[in-house]
């Protein structure tokens, strides 16, 4: 990937886990938080605001027209790995999950 010389990457700014796809998606401004480059410019603001509208998978879910791609063996799994890292936080110990 080619960035633009005004990015500067180091130890006191990382890129964010979506950078590289942000960057191919168009993004053409950064903002820093939390240490990391997050997109704050896609260019044309209007299209932007239509582009979250009319595609969004977030708009479509909190409207209740879209479909959810998290089930209830992701919900059981995140509580398994919650309990996981508390038991982890209490002993100071590695824990192992096991895949059923």
């Amino acid at each position: 990937m080619d960035c633009p010389d005004s990015f500067g990457f180091g130890t006191q700014i990382r890129k964010s886990p979506y950078f590289e796809a942000t960057v191919n998606w168009g993004a053409k401004a950064f903002s820093v938080y939390n240490h990391m480059y997050i997109p704050r410019d896609f260019g044309d603001p209007e299209h932007n605001f239509w582009n979250l509208v009319n595609d969004a998978i977030l708009c479509d879910v909190v409207r209740g027209t879209g479909k959810v791609g998290v089930g209830l063996s992701d919900g059981i799994w995140a509580v398994w790995m919650e309990m996981a890292a508390q038991e982890s936080a209490q002993t100071g110990q590695a824990v192992r999950l096991a895949v059923q």
